[in-house]
């Protein structure tokens, strides 16, 4: 005990290993879904909102894999993994259930991938102001996004996980929703990955639903980091099946 003490006593009369101690003790942990800057909008050329008069039938099938939360602060906040293999241009696409509200961002991954990111998808300016309060009084899942590879007005590369109003850091295990246009099937399965037993997805049937009916659990997202993986979608009619839906899907780093 006496040599600890003056061992302690060593130190805290040399001022360099007593700064190097307290930096050691003060340093913030490292999370592995930190997020890091956001990556902003180009909104004078790749950035747009478009507000319907009359709801419109979407015909994209696939609206996005998401985590989301009710939006408490002032304006709702999106945030995303960009994928690692990513370069370049990547779309945000927002859509809302009834079809009234849709809005794109083309972003730059501007070198910086394997994060989560915050996405910017509008000013404070007073134009945007409407709609953003808008969405910021929305249900969850009356809202659809979706973050896939390339411009939005290229052909869709794979997607990753968008975070609605809820910081990659505070998101937990629980599973991610897939919205989907099943174009009123009465049923629709999902088959993630390698997985040998499908999914039953829950459709919709209450309110306005024209851009999407239907929402899918994506299971096991964390840990999954690396080459995408394959989702199919069957929608069941009338007894027959419809030919599968596919796309790719990125995971996530493990926490």
């Amino acid at each position: 005990m006496i040599e600890i003490k003056k061992r302690w006593i060593a130190v805290m009369s040399n001022p360099f290993r007593l700064s190097l101690i307290l930096g050691l003790l003060l340093a913030p942990c490292v999370n592995a879904q930190q997020t890091d800057d956001a990556i902003f909008v180009n909104q004078a050329s790749n950035f747009n909102v478009t507000v319907r008069q009359t709801a419109e039938i979407s015909g994209a099938r696939v609206l996005g894999v998401l985590r989301a939360r009710h939006t408490y602060g002032d304006r709702p906040e999106l945030y995303a993994h960009v994928p690692s293999d990513w370069k370049g241009a990547f779309c945000a696409r927002l859509v809302t259930a009834d079809g009234f509200l849709e809005a794109t961002g083309t972003y730059d991954t501007q070198g910086r991938t394997g994060s989560f990111h915050r996405l910017e998808f509008g000013s404070d300016q007073q134009s945007n102001r409407a709609w953003m309060d808008r969405l910021r009084d929305l249900p969850i899942d009356s809202v659809a996004i979706r973050v896939r590879a390339g411009a939005c007005d290229a052909p869709a590369g794979p997607d990753t996980v968008a975070f609605w109003n809820m910081p990659p850091s505070g998101a937990g295990a629980e599973p991610a929703k897939l919205y989907f246009n099943s174009l009123r099937a009465s049923d629709v399965i999902l088959y993630q990955g390698d997985a040998a037993k499908p999914v039953k997805c829950s459709m919709i049937r209450t309110g306005l639903r024209k851009a999407y009916d239907t929402i899918c659990p994506i299971e096991g997202m964390a840990g999954a980091e690396g080459l995408p993986m394959e989702i199919k979608l069957f929608a069941l009619r009338n007894g027959d099946v419809d030919p599968p839906v596919i796309f790719s899907l990125h995971g996530l780093p493990r926490p």
